[in-house]
């Protein structure tokens, strides 16, 4: 059990002993070392030792003469203090991304942060002169949206935070930047294809490439698949029976994640083309039970810049298409289920969002119809009025006698 420690008092703590002390108004914790070894607190004479170096720190800020990276070489605070790369924002960002313990694909948006950081404002950027305003400049200079903004902004305040909680620093630099206003990015709104679209693209990987990849994105667009969730398809996802598609697992970040976006598993029924399609390729790959549904050659999971650099964008490009990202293919699906009057909650389901967000992201065609209609009537009122107007036009006066 460890012992409640005071100002220079000792804590045992496992096979080590440490030493709390207040420095620069700041508490510290620091683990007791005897020739770079932790001091192990069964052996003789430790406690005592450990008291007396307590109390030489004491005497010593007292004497104005404690250096911290003298008694501990190997603390965050010790390297701040006797080189000063401590405070180094590249030293720091490292040691921030380090102590994480997040998935690998986060890890991934994490380190993309902890790049733009550096470039930006360089490695060797003094972490207490970081200012929140310059910080927003720079990200809106970029041309991030404001969600991005906020995410690569909260980053860096968070490490920031770490460094403050380690006693780098006695202030968060950033504290205030939550309450920087953002200028507002427009939305960027779903740009779905058209049928006619949506065959002709078909039609032409059909006569320039292999079947499987036909059969990819003729899935993708009649199920509404995120890019993931499709390159992460596997056999045993379909229920023939029930015509289903089990949608469990996401590939991202070149790892297998046996979840999908949202956390959420969902069941997706299958039209009668994403059905047909699923037939035809299975037929192709002998009928097998498990496996890569969309292998390499290798029998390994394509990313998702593969699909689109060879065979998306290249398609768009020879049929003189506007350029949309394969992630409208999801879209597409979308507005075909509001389009035949799929009730909105079903939708939703089918999708993997949420009523609130599907109904928000989609209410150009939840309301589409109605709005037509609503359109139609004010049409008729304007060409009865107008009749209307030419009719009391053509009427001669009556002349009063």
């Amino acid at each position: 059990m460890g012992r409640k420690a005071t100002n220079g008092g000792v804590e045992v703590r496992g096979n080590s002993m440490r030493l709390h002390f207040v420095f620069n108004g700041k508490p510290c914790k620091e683990t007791v070392y005897v020739n770079g070894v932790p001091l192990d607190p069964t052996s003789r004479g430790a406690l005592e030792y450990a008291r007396k170096l307590g109390a030489r720190i004491r005497e010593e800020m007292r004497l104005g003469v404690f250096k911290y990276e003298v008694h501990f070489p190997a603390s965050r605070i010790g390297v701040a203090a006797s080189t000063g790369t401590g405070f180094y924002l590249g030293v720091r960002l490292d040691d921030f991304l380090a102590r994480q313990r997040i998935a690998h694909s986060t890890k991934g948006a994490y380190r993309a942060t902890v790049g733009f950081w550096k470039r930006v404002l360089g490695e060797d950027c003094d972490i207490r002169t970081i200012k929140p305003d310059a910080c927003v400049k720079l990200l809106e200079d970029e041309g991030y949206n404001s969600t991005v903004v906020r995410l690569r902004l909260g980053l860096l305040c968070r490490m920031l935070e770490m460094a403050q909680a380690d006693g780098l620093i006695e202030r968060n630099p950033l504290a205030e930047a939550r309450e920087i206003k953002l200028k507002k990015s427009p939305k960027k709104r779903p740009d779905p294809f058209d049928l006619e679209e949506v065959d002709a693209i078909l039609e032409h990987m059909r006569e320039r490439y292999s079947a499987p990849v036909t059969a990819y994105w003729e899935v993708k667009f009649f199920t509404g698949l995120r890019t993931g969730e499709a390159c992460a398809l596997d056999w045993t996802q379909v229920d023939w029976k029930r015509r289903t598609l089990l949608v469990n697992r996401t590939f991202t970040a070149r790892r297998l994640k046996l979840s999908t976006k949202t956390d959420v598993v969902r069941e997706v029924n299958l039209n009668a083309r994403a059905f047909a399609a699923l037939q035809r390729h299975h037929m192709a790959c002998g009928k097998p039970s498990s496996g890569i549904m969309f292998p390499t050659g290798t029998n390994t999971y394509r990313r998702h810049d593969h699909w689109q650099d060879r065979y998306w964008n290249p398609t768009l490009d020879a049929l003189g298409l506007r350029f949309r990202d394969p992630y409208e293919t999801r879209h597409t699906y979308a507005t075909m289920l509001l389009m035949a009057n799929v009730p909105v909650g079903l939708a939703a389901a089918q999708m993997g969002h949420s009523v609130q967000e599907f109904t928000k992201t989609y209410a150009k065609w939840i309301d589409g119809e109605r709005n037509a209609v609503a359109i139609a009537q004010v049409d008729r009122f304007i060409a009865q009025e107008t009749q209307a107007t030419r009719e009391r036009m053509q009427t001669p006066l009556k002349l009063v006698a």
